[in-house]
């Protein structure tokens, strides 16, 4: 489990709370996302890395294509469409630490074909490609501090696009000598994960049911 210093925040408070009964559709069938406990359907959740996460709400995101570097994948529309079960499309979940693409997207596997493209991408820059490691990616090189040609990523959503800083599409091992791209493979759903929100400043707005998210250096963040 991730533990945390700070107070778990008190979900009752908010005005858009309420609980799910055990019908919900949320709770049903072989690939429900919940589970019931004491006759109520119940957000639970493991994540790459050991993280757990209880309670905290889904949002959905209408996500059109993704780019590695300057080029798009072209996945076709409704690739990452949304189902009212609620166990298919594109979300956002800070409790998620690493980004999760869907290997069964209405019949595409998003993870590979996005990780294909990194792995041409940094193929033809004659990069050393290396096995397994620590941190548990599957694609991943060796290289040197003076290597500064990392690719960007950016999801296209509907009327934005949201690009992942090079710095943020990779974790990086300085000691060992080696960085790997930091996504993991999703069971039918993906997720933007938090290491792909960093310096991004991302507002919720429950009033017109929109992300809005800007990027800013949060190192300048002011602190009590």
């Amino acid at each position: 489990m991730l533990h945390t210093l700070t107070p778990i925040y008190d979900s009752t408070q908010s005005w858009s709370y309420q609980k799910l009964a055990c019908n919900h559709p949320f709770c049903q069938g072989p690939w429900a996302l919940y589970r019931c406990v004491n006759d109520e359907c119940v957000y639970n959740i493991n994540y790459g890395g050991g993280a757990l996460t209880r309670g905290s709400p889904f949002y959905n995101l209408n996500i059109l294509d993704i780019s590695v570097g300057s080029g798009k994948l072209g996945f076709p529309p409704g690739t990452f469409a949304y189902s009212q079960s609620g166990t298919r499309g594109f979300f956002i979940d800070s409790g998620a630490l690493i980004s999760q693409l869907d290997q069964n997207a209405n019949g595409r596997n998003t993870y590979r074909e996005v990780m294909r493209a990194f792995q041409n991408y940094y193929d033809s820059l004659h990069l050393t490609r290396i096995g397994r490691v620590p941190e548990g990616f599957q694609l991943c090189y060796s290289y040197t501090p003076q290597f500064t040609q990392f690719a960007s990523m950016t999801y296209h959503f509907e009327g934005a696009n949201y690009v992942v800083d090079p710095r943020y599409v990779n974790h990086y091992n300085h000691e060992a000598g080696h960085f790997c791209v930091a996504m993991m493979p999703g069971n039918r759903k993906s997720i933007l994960g938090a290491w792909h929100q960093q310096s991004m400043r991302l507002i919720y707005d429950l009033n017109t049911h929109a992300l809005q998210f800007t990027p800013e250096i949060c190192a300048n963040d002011d602190r009590p």
